[in-house]
C-alpha cells in the first residue's frame, strides 16, 4: 500500500497538466488528519513536517507545486509576514523557539495546475516540567534479563546529514555519564544501549540534542516511558 501511494503521490499529484485543467486545483481534496500528534516542549525548536511530503520526496517535487501552511482553519497563511520566529523549509514548517500559543492544528496544502490536497497535522506545546512526562514521552519496551537499545525518537529533521549526533541521556533527571557501565550511549547514534535490563530500569528517560541556529544554541528534548517485561517461558 505505501508504495502504491508514493506511486500516486509522485507521479499523478505532483506533475504538472495542461493549464486547461486548472479549475481542478480550486477545490481541495481534504485527506484527514496525519496519524500522528506532535508533543512538544516549549522554548525548543519545532519542525512539523508537510504530511503530504516526505523529506525524501521533496528535492523532485519542489520545482512543480505550492506548498503553503494554515493554522486552525484560518485563511491567512504561516509563517506571516512579520513573523520572525516561524519559517517554511523543504517541505515543513519551522518553529523556534515553539511557545504555547502555537499549540493548534495545522493544515499543510500542496497544489499545482491541475491537483490540489490538504491534510492536518496537530501540534501541541507543553510547559517544560515533569507533570506533563506522562503526556510527551513515548513508551518503549525491554525485555528483563537482556540488553536492548532505546532509540532517542522524532529527530530526522535535526540530524539528517550529520555524524557528529551527540545525545546526552538522563534517567529521573540524573545524567547518565559515559563511564556508566549499565548504559552506553552510541557514538554518532540516537541510540542508548541497556546492559542486562533489570526491573528497577523501568521510568522516565530524557535524551536531549543541541541545536544550533544562527549563532544560539537550543536544546531539544524527547522523553521516554521505559517499560519492562518479562522473558516468555
Amino acid at each position: 500500500m505505501l508504495r502504491l501511494y508514493v506511486l500516486v503521490m509522485g507521479v499523478s499529484a505532483f506533475t504538472l497538466q495542461p493549464a486547461a485543467h486548472t479549475g481542478a486545483a480550486r477545490s481541495c481534496r481534504f485527506r484527514g488528519r496525519h496519524y500522528k500528534r506532535e508533543f512538544r516542549l516549549e522554548g525548543e525548536p519545532v519542525a512539523l513536517r508537510c504530511p503530504q511530503v516526505p523529506y525524501w520526496l521533496w528535492a523532485s517535487v519542489s520545482p512543480r507545486i505550492n506548498l503553503t501552511w494554515h493554522k486552525n482553519d484560518s485563511a491567512r497563511t504561516v509563517p506571516g509576514e512579520e513573523e520572525t520566529r516561524m519559517w517554511a523549509q523543504d517541505g515543513a514548517l519551522w518553529l523556534l523557539p515553539a511557545l504555547q500559543e502555537d499549540s493548534g492544528t495545522y493544515v499543510c496544502t500542496t497544489r499545482n495546475a491541475s491537483y490540489c490536497d490538504k491534510m492536518s497535522i496537530e501540534l501541541r506545546v507543553f510547559e517544560n516540567t515533569d507533570a506533563f512526562l506522562p503526556f510527551i514521552s513515548y513508551p518503549q519496551i525491554l525485555t528483563l534479563s537482556t540488553s536492548g537499545v532505546l532509540v532517542c525518537p522524532d529527530l530526522s529533521e535535526f540530524t539528517r546529514d550529520k555524524t557528529d549526533v551527540k545525545i546526552q541521556w538522563y534517567k529521573d533527571s540524573l545524567l547518565l555519564d559515559k563511564d556508566n557501565e549499565k548504559f552506553l550511549s552510541v557514538r554518532g547514534t540516537t541510540h542508548l544501549l541497556v546492559h542486562d535490563v533489570a526491573l528497577e530500569d523501568a521510568g522516565y528517560y530524557r535524551c536531549v540534542l543541541t541545536f544550533a541556529h544562527e549563532g544560539q544554541q537550543y536544546n531539544i528534548t524527547r522523553s521516554i516511558e521505559l517499560r519492562i517485561k518479562k522473558k516468555k517461558k
